[in-house]
């Protein structure tokens, strides 16, 4: 059975991701992920090993030794207790992992990622070709998709767009090029060729007369099921509510009515006959 862990859409933006990041860039980042990846696998009570050099090996950390273990700590995403180290929230965050119930929070907007997803032939390939920055580009861009297009279509992106999404400081095209050619994004099919939407270095700008045709996140329904869903059952629920609204508003209306208008007896003086229909 594959095991996945969640992670909040939002996660990107949170205070300790940020100073992570400005600490030790994307390559910390990507240990944190790979941490947490670890855990699902190996500690699904949240529990770590007890020596910096254990844990680093865990988030495959090949920068200077303690530097990942040390900002962790110093940051919180790691709690120490009597010398046992925990991932930070992680009963919290992943109680179906924690407590082995397989039962998920659903109402926190998250999505799933494969505890195994760095040993993907294409993360390895994408972290090969871009780097760190890479891979959590494309983490972030999973986020934003989680949190603004939960159907998994990223409808109006541009290419500078999509860049900006994974945060990518480099050129889009080549960002956005990369994705596609190892199919962790889907252009759509009726969209030109990636190698003719190069206007301006890395702008496409479509002529006003032809629809921007939107990109999609790679096997999203199937990795996010919930998430995929969720836009439909809200639609769903939305024309439920709608017609019942409307239909008390209609048995509102016919009830007031009903009581408003004079009966037949009512209209003729008493005695008198009414005139035929």
């Amino acid at each position: 059975m594959s095991i996945d862990f969640q992670v909040k859409a939002g996660a990107f933006e949170h205070i300790k991701l940020k100073k992570l990041n400005r600490a030790l860039g994307a390559s910390g980042v990507l240990g944190l992920f790979e941490l947490w990846a670890y855990t699902a696998q190996h500690a699904p009570d949240g529990k770590l090993p007890d020596s910096d050099q254990d844990i680093e090996t865990a988030a495959n950390w090949d920068g200077a030794q303690g530097a990942l273990a040390r900002a962790l700590r110093d940051i919180r995403l790691i709690d120490e207790t009597n010398g046992e180290f925990a991932v930070h929230g992680w009963q919290e965050h992943n109680q179906f992992l924690a407590t082995g119930n397989g039962k998920r929070d659903r109402p926190v907007i998250d999505f799933r990622l494969s505890a195994s997803f760095a040993s993907h032939p294409k993360i390895k390939k994408l972290l090969a070709q871009l780097g760190p920055e890479g891979v959590v580009g494309w983490l972030r861009l999973l986020a934003t998709t989680c949190a603004d297009y939960p159907d998994g279509t990223l409808r109006g992106f541009y290419i500078e767009d999509i860049a900006s999404a994974g945060n990518w400081q480099g050129n889009g095209l080549l960002f956005v090029r990369t994705l596609c050619d190892l199919h962790l994004l889907d252009p759509d099919p009726r969209s030109q060729l990636l190698s003719e939407l190069c206007v301006d270095d890395d702008v496409y700008i479509p002529d006003d007369d032809v629809p921007l045709h939107p990109f999609a996140i790679h096997n999203w329904i199937k990795q996010q099921p919930y998430r995929a869903g969720f836009s439909e059952r809200s639609a769903r629920s939305k024309r439920a509510n709608e017609a019942k609204r409307q239909k008390a508003a209609s048995a509102a209306a016919l009830a007031a009515f009903a009581s408003s208008a004079p009966s037949p007896a009512s209209t003729y003086e008493q005695g008198s006959t009414p005139p035929l229909p």
